[in-house]
C-alpha cells in the first residue's frame, strides 16, 4: 500500500488524450486543483471527496465535460 502524499498543488494542464481526472484520494493534502484545457476529459472522478483541505479547484475550457460527480456538492470550498 502506498502512503499518502504531501503534494499540496495540482495543475493538468494541456492533457488532450485525458478521459478522466486523476484519481486523487490518496492526496489529503491537496490545497489546489487545477485543470484547465483538457479537451477531452469528460468526467471527474468520485475520489474529489476525499481532499479535505481542498479550497480552490479551478475547471477551466473543459470543452466536453460531462459530469461532475455527485459528491462535488459536499466539498467546503473557501
Amino acid at each position: 500500500m502506498l502512503p499518502d502524499l504531501t503534494l499540496r498543488e495540482l495543475r493538468v494542464v494541456g492533457c488532450s488524450r485525458i478521459i478522466e481526472s486523476p484519481s486523487i484520494g490518496r492526496l489529503p493534502s491537496l490545497e489546489t486543483q487545477h485543470i484547465d484545457d483538457c479537451d477531452t476529459l469528460r468526467e471527474l472522478l468520485a475520489s474529489i471527496d476525499a481532499l479535505t483541505a481542498l479550497h480552490t479547484l479551478a475547471l477551466e475550457f473543459l470543452l466536453n465535460l460531462e459530469t461532475l460527480p455527485s459528491s462535488i456538492s459536499a466539498l467546503t470550498l473557501r
